[in-house]
């Protein structure tokens, strides 16, 4: 018979007993440098060995950009919240419609049309420059007949004044029946105005004074003239009666049958 030599050792023991032997545990500098981030890659595998010098100790190369050295970035811990970008800085504030109308009129630019701006929605000054300066948009077509707007002035032909003198006149005339018409229908004065503020000069003799009580009548905007006296009519003589701006055909309806002035 064949002496059966006994296996020693407790490796020797789980062999003969089948079993695999524990895997072999790792060293504590092995675990620090793990604790510390230097994990390995998943291209390590094709990374070349660094050539080792004399002392045994491994070269290193100086890393370029971007390259990480042969180690990754250390993992995400479990409930850490991604990086959070910064916000953008806050917008700056929109000016107000005064704030506009103030810069406009500063700048030189004509209240109404700073104000008209402001109300057409501008909140800056650049865009409201650029609303102010724009092509004007075409001029629509003339109302109707029936809502066509005019002013007709009245005036007195029997006093025989110069030609100056009715102009003077008739700029009162003309400017008393605008404020009037601001004051009473300020919706009739505007489109008057934006339909280019029509204007026509009849002669009448005698007085003005049976003409004016019917365009008040018919609730028209009037403006009787009362000279002072200064130059060529006696103190208080009315020299010229406005009616109007109003509908064209309730003005002529009052003034109508007068001729122009010649």
């Amino acid at each position: 018979m064949e002496a059966c030599i006994p296996l020693g050792g407790a490796a020797d023991d789980e062999l003969a007993g089948g079993r695999s032997p524990p895997p072999p545990q790792a060293s504590t500098s092995e675990v620090s440098s793990v604790a510390a981030g230097d994990l390995p890659c998943d291209d390590d595998e094709d990374r070349e060995a660094a050539p080792e010098d004399g002392a045994g100790a491994a070269v290193d190369e100086a890393p370029g950009e971007g390259d990480d050295g042969g180690r990754c970035a250390p993992p995400m811990l479990p409930g850490a919240l991604p990086p959070v970008a910064a916000p953008p800085p806050p917008a700056a504030a929109e000016s107000t419609a005064d704030e506009v109308v103030e810069d406009l009129v500063a700048m030189g630019i004509d209240a109404a049309m700073a104000r008209q701006a402001a109300a057409a929605g501008c909140t800056s000054v650049e865009t409201a420059m650029e609303f102010i300066f724009s092509e004007p948009p075409a001029m629509p077509p003339p109302p109707p007949s029936a809502q066509r707007l005019k002013q007709v002035l009245v005036v007195r032909a029997d006093l025989g004044m110069s030609a100056g003198k009715i102009a003077a006149q008739c700029a009162h005339a003309s400017l008393g029946g605008y404020r009037e018409a601001l004051r009473r229908t300020p919706d009739v004065a505007d489109r008057w105005v934006g339909a280019g503020e029509t204007v026509i000069v009849v002669q009448h003799d005698g007085c003005l004074r049976s003409l004016h009580a019917a365009a008040v009548a018919a609730n028209l905007n009037t403006s009787l003239i009362a000279d002072a006296g200064r130059t060529e009519v006696a103190p208080g003589t009315e020299t010229v009666l406005g009616v109007g701006p109003a509908p064209a055909d309730d003005v002529d309806a009052i003034t109508g049958r007068l001729k122009l002035l010649s």
